[in-house]
Formats: C-alpha cells, sequence, structure tokens
C-alpha cells in the first residue's frame, strides 16, 4: 500500500471516529482546554509571614531562595499586627514601612507586601485573608525552622495538599525536616530550602541596635531598611552613644528637599566658607520673659499639645531635644552669619531635621564641634515675632521631654540685623515684574489653597488669565478678571509670610507697587461656644501684649456678610498658639474676644503706621481650631476641605 493509500484509509477512519462518537470527541477537548486553562491562571504564590522586627537579609534571601528553588511566580511578605509570645513588637506601620523599602530597594520583581485588610489582627486571621485571596493558585508557605512547632500544634496540616504546600527553612540542617516528614503522611507537599544563610535574627539585630553597633546593622539589613532604624533611633539605637554620628552620615546620601510631599526629612547641609561674615562675634542671651512666663504644667488648650509641637518639629527633631547631653541654641541671624558662627566652631557639616510641607515648620541642625561635643541649632530665626514663635516652640519642646522649659539659649550677633531691610530687598526683587499701579488688590496667605480654586475658575471661565509665579522666596500668582461692569482688575496672590517679612511685604505692595486694596487671609481659633471650624470672622479689633488697634476699613457689605454667614468679632494676637493654655484662653473669653490668632497683630500695626493715606485693608479669619476642644491646629490636614470652601466663598467677594 503506498503513502497515499495509508493517508486516505488514516482519514477515512479518523472521520468515521468523529461521527461514531462525538460526544467523546468533545469531552476530550474540554479537557484538554481545561488543563491548558489551569497551567496559565493556577499561579505558584509564596506567602512568607513573619513579625520583621525588623526585615533583614536573611528574610530576603529566604524569600528569593524560595522563588528560585520552586519556581514561584510570586513570594508575598505577611506582616503580622501581633504575635503570641511577643508583647514588645515595633508598631506594625514602622514594621511594614521598612519592608516596603526593603523590597524596593531589592527590587525583585518576584517580592511583594501583601496588603492586610484593617479587620485582619492575629497571624491566623491574616493566614487565612492570603490564603483566600490566592484560593485558585498553588500556595507555598514560607516558614523558618523555630516556626514548626506553632505549625504542627495549629491547623497546618490539615491544610497540607496539591494547592497548599510547605517550605521550611532549617537552621539546623535537613534532620528537622526529616522529624517533621515522620509525622504526616503528606510528607510529599513539605520541601525545605538547601541554601546557606548568615545565620542571625531580628533579635540580634535589634541587640546590635542596643548597643550602638552600627556596622552589624548595616551589614545584616538592606541599606534602606538601616537607615530608615538610624533615622528613627528605632531598637533603642537613639539611647547610645553612636546615634548622632549615625544621624549625620545618613543624612550625607539624603536626597534634595524638593522630592517630599509634607514628610519629615533629613537632608546634609554643608557649611560653607563662602558665606562667612566679616563678623565673628556673638553673644548668648537666655529666653525672652514671655517665654518663661507660659506654665507647661497647666492644662493646656490643645488636645494634645506634644502632637503640636512634633508636627512642627518632627518625631525625629523631638528625640534630639530630648537628648540629656545635647546642647540647644535658637540662631538669630541671617543665613551668612549663620554659616560665620558654625565654622568659628569647627562646625564643617551637620544634618538638618525638617519637614517639607507648605506651613511654617523649624528645622534642626544637629552639628559635631570641633571639641566632639553634639549641639542642635535652630536656624534662620531672624526678626522678633518670628523669633519669639521659635522660642516658644523649644520651650514647649524642652519641658515634653522632662527638660527645664528654658534650658536653651539665643545666640545673637554683636551686628545689628535689619531684617526688614533684607527681606524687602529679597520680595522686591520677586516682584520685580510688577509694574506700579497696574493691580487692583493684593492678597496674602492660603496661596497653595487659593491658586487650586483659581485654577478651577480659570478653566470655568471666571478668570479670563492666571500668571504663576514659582519663586521661591515668594511663590505668588497673578488672576485677570472681569467684574460686573465688564471692568478687567489683576490680582496679585502670595503666600503667608510673617513678623518682620509681613510688614517688609506689605510696604512693597503699598508703597512700591502702589497696591490700594490689601486682603490678609489667614487662619484662627475661635474660643466662642457658638463657633465651629470653617466660619468666617472679619475682625474690626486687633489686639496684643502691646496693645489695641482698630481697623476702619474692615467694614463687608451686610448682604456679604448674611448670605455667607460670616461673623465680626474682637481678635487678640499671640505670638505663638504654645501661649494657649486652658487659664490664658478662659481670661481672654472672660475680656470679651472672640478669636485668637497669631499674626493679626503685625497687619494691624502696619495699618497703623500708614497714616492718613488712603488705602483699604481687609481681613478675613477662618475658623480652623477650636482651643480646648479636639479640633485644633494638629488635625487640620482632617478639615482641609471646609477651610477651602471657606477661602471659596472669600474668593467670590474679592472676585466681584
Amino acid at each position: 500500500m503506498n503513502m497515499n493509500n495509508c493517508f486516505h484509509s488514516f482519514q477515512r477512519s479518523l472521520f468515521s471516529t468523529l461521527f461514531k462518537y462525538p460526544l467523546m470527541i468533545l469531552l476530550i477537548m474540554l479537557i484538554l482546554i481545561s488543563g491548558q486553562s489551569d497551567a496559565a491562571e493556577h499561579k505558584k504564590i509564596g506567602i512568607f509571614p513573619g513579625s520583621f522586627d525588623p526585615i533583614h537579609l536573611d528574610h530576603i534571601r529566604i524569600a528569593i531562595d524560595a522563588a528560585q528553588e520552586y519556581k514561584l511566580d510570586k513570594v508575598f511578605f505577611l506582616v503580622n499586627r501581633l504575635h503570641p509570645t511577643k508583647n514588645n513588637l515595633s508598631d506594625w506601620t514602622f514594621r511594614e514601612g521598612l519592608l516596603r523599602k526593603a523590597i524596593s530597594e531589592i527590587a525583585d520583581p518576584r517580592l511583594a507586601l501583601f496588603e492586610i485588610s484593617l479587620e485582619a489582627s492575629d497571624p491566623e486571621k491574616i493566614l487565612e485573608e492570603a490564603l483566600e485571596k490566592f484560593s485558585g493558585s498553588f500556595v507555598f508557605h514560607i516558614i523558618g525552622e523555630d516556626s514548626l512547632e506553632k505549625f504542627t500544634k495549629g491547623n497546618g496540616f490539615k491544610r497540607l495538599g496539591r494547592n497548599y504546600n510547605l517550605i521550611v527553612k532549617p537552621r539546623e540542617g535537613e534532620q528537622q525536616i526529616a522529624k517533621l516528614q515522620k509525622r504526616t503522611d503528606q510528607s510529599r507537599y513539605i520541601k525545605y530550602l538547601p541554601s546557606v544563610s548568615h545565620g542571625f535574627s531580628s533579635t540580634q539585630i535589634r541587640e546590635a541596635c542596643a548597643k550602638g553597633d552600627i556596622d552589624s546593622l548595616y551589614l545584616r539589613t538592606p541599606t534602606s531598611v538601616a537607615d530608615e532604624i538610624v533615622k528613627s533611633g528605632a531598637y533603642g539605637l537613639e539611647f547610645t552613644p553612636q546615634w548622632f554620628d549615625a544621624l549625620i552620615k545618613v543624612s550625607e546620601k539624603s536626597e534634595d528637599e524638593k522630592k517630599y510631599d509634607d514628610s519629615a526629612v533629613i537632608l546634609p547641609f554643608t557649611v560653607s566658607a563662602s558665606w562667612t561674615a566679616s563678623i565673628t562675634s556673638f553673644s548668648f542671651v537666655a529666653p525672652d520673659e514671655e517665654i518663661r512666663k507660659i506654665d507647661f504644667s497647666a492644662p493646656h488648650s490643645f488636645s494634645d499639645l506634644k502632637k503640636y509641637v512634633g508636627n512642627k518639629l518632627t518625631e525625629l527633631g523631638m528625640k534630639v531635644l530630648a537628648k540629656p547631653d545635647i546642647s540647644v541654641f535658637l540662631f538669630s541671624g541671617t543665613e551668612s552669619l549663620l554659616h560665620s558662627w558654625l565654622l568659628a566652631n569647627g562646625v564643617k557639616s551637620a544634618a538638618l531635621i525638617t519637614r517639607s510641607r507648605s506651613v511654617i515648620t523649624t528645622g534642626i541642625l544637629l552639628c559635631k564641634t570641633s571639641l566632639g561635643r553634639y549641639i542642635a541649632v535652630i536656624p534662620r530665626m531672624y526678626g522678633s515675632m518670628r523669633e519669639l514663635q521659635s522660642q516658644a516652640l523649644i520651650s514647649a519642646a524642652m519641658a515634653l521631654s522632662g527638660k527645664p522649659a528654658d534650658s536653651f539659649l539665643i545666640i545673637k550677633s554683636r551686628e545689628p540685623i535689619e531684617d526688614f531691610r533684607e527681606t524687602r530687598e529679597i520680595y522686591s526683587k520677586s516682584l520685580s515684574s510688577v509694574k506700579p499701579g497696574t493691580i487692583h488688590s493684593a492678597v496674602i496667605g492660603f496661596h497653595r489653597e487659593i491658586s487650586k480654586i483659581l485654577s478651577e475658575k480659570h478653566l470655568n471661565g471666571a478668570i479670563s488669565n492666571i500668571s504663576a509665579y514659582n519663586d521661591k522666596d515668594l511663590p505668588h500668582c497673578i488672576a485677570e478678571f472681569s467684574n460686573s461692569d465688564n471692568t478687567k482688575k489683576n490680582i496679585l496672590f502670595s503666600e503667608s509670610v510673617y513678623g518682620d517679612q509681613l510688614f517688609a511685604l506689605l510696604d512693597i505692595l503699598a508703597n512700591e507697587k502702589k497696591i490700594i486694596n490689601i486682603i490678609f487671609l489667614g487662619g484662627c481659633g475661635a474660643i466662642t461656644n457658638d463657633a465651629k471650624i470653617g466660619d468666617i470672622f472679619v475682625p474690626l479689633r486687633v489686639y496684643d501684649r502691646s496693645g489695641g488697634y482698630i481697623l476702619n476699613s474692615n467694614i463687608v457689605k451686610n448682604s456679604d456678610m448674611e448670605s455667607l454667614n460670616m461673623k465680626t468679632g474682637n481678635a487678640y494676637s499671640v505670638f505663638s498658639p504654645i501661649q494657649e493654655t486652658v487659664s490664658f484662653i478662659d481670661d481672654l473669653r472672660s475680656k470679651d474676644f472672640q478669636i485668637i490668632d497669631v499674626e493679626l497683630s503685625s497687619f494691624a500695626r502696619f495699618i497703623a503706621g500708614q497714616g492718613n493715606k488712603q488705602l483699604m485693608y481687609k481681613a478675613y479669619l477662618i475658623v480652623s481650631n477650636l482651643p480646648g476642644s479636639l479640633e485644633t491646629l494638629e488635625n487640620i490636614s482632617d478639615i482641609q476641605e471646609t477651610i477651602d470652601l471657606s477661602i471659596n466663598k472669600i474668593l467670590n467677594i474679592i472676585l466681584k
């Protein structure tokens, strides 16, 4: 029979079979397709639960070895919130954050973090949650030998099967695995990792930190993890003599501050000889008498004063200031004078601890002098108002750490510092493109929030044009719009500035740029019983420790007052919210004050100094905290939406 006859015979036989047994053929095809689908969809997933307190290189090595040895598509780390025998676990968020950094640094696409729901608390529930998520996959549960005993007593053996395997990393060879395999007839589902590890544990790393053994920390953990442990002073590291040196070294490899968003950062600070001023003579003075009057033992109107201070100084900054062997100074002077003083004390580099954000935050320079002493310097505190604010903040930090509230000194240059003149030159340069007489009104305050609202109004056609100037010294923008009678107007919006800097900016706006309408927008605390967050106050009288001022031009149409539910009231300007103890607030309330703020008296004092000039000044204050309640300044992010609605209402009045 030739080849053609063979082929035709096979063809007839095949078609005959297909016609005789169509259901059988269909069933075979479905099985084949199902098998292909199963192979495609059923991935091999590793789950690696643990406390990871902290994550270290052996953990990473085990995960990678497991993925390599058993061809796992992914290995998910499960960070247990609790542990039945460990009562002193570090904060779960901190441990999870360290693991995220480790995974990012290792950059192995097979490694990932399992996102645990808020409902899952104990290890068993977290494991069940992971198994449910990966129910359609072949799961490989990775444990260390020290977890075997717990595994044998739990539900582990009951789960063993084709879709649930155990991978064990032994510490003492394979003998332990053999013992385990004898205890179950499911031994084929128990795997082990033969690779050799470094043989260290999280406990050993914590002990190394407590001893200040920085080298061991970096040897046993990913660099980013070690850096974060140093920054936080975790595991007792903050109580060792080696911590400050490690902090300064970490700062040297930090990235530029602009890459961070509202987060605590530690940055390098290099002392430059090119900044050296001619003056090298400085004096030390004690904190102001007004600061020493604050009674930190009395109840404070803030629900949590420590949280408020920590928000300004960062948690790391608070830890540094609390150290008993560190000297703390506030530096009252310019950048060039600061560099001059640091050089005179043999400081060549330092770590700047701060927070990158849009509101005032005090930075702390951690320095090591030529004599080997560590000092903390709070820089750039010039201008009487700004200096008093900073004194109050540091005084509170000292008191909260258990130190005397006045256990710091202010460094002053014997050369007089004219902050007004220097700041005026800076702001004048920032506003050089603004031609005198071309701006109808200027608005100071809430620049970031206003810029967002203006962009929306521009898209809706309410504003014809916006020019933004992201000047590092004075961010501002100019909005062009047409009012109800189709008259075009330009309004300048700038960020908030404080103390002497506010005086300098107001002087430029009024006397150099010839702007006759100037509006101050700020936040305030309301001390009346009927006030709430987001209320808008129009202050008619402003007082501070030096006296009172009347804002004659601060008049709003009755129709606007009613439609926007605005209130009028008397305002008291403190130099810092730190002053606002319960007794202080009660005293103001008894004297018929409705609101309390920080900077308004600077605005009022400038107006009083302008004499009979034909200027229109207005001030709108938005209630952002209620001293004595839970809604205080430390919760500002939670109430931002309410604040933005009030800003929008004020803008609608300004843009009429």
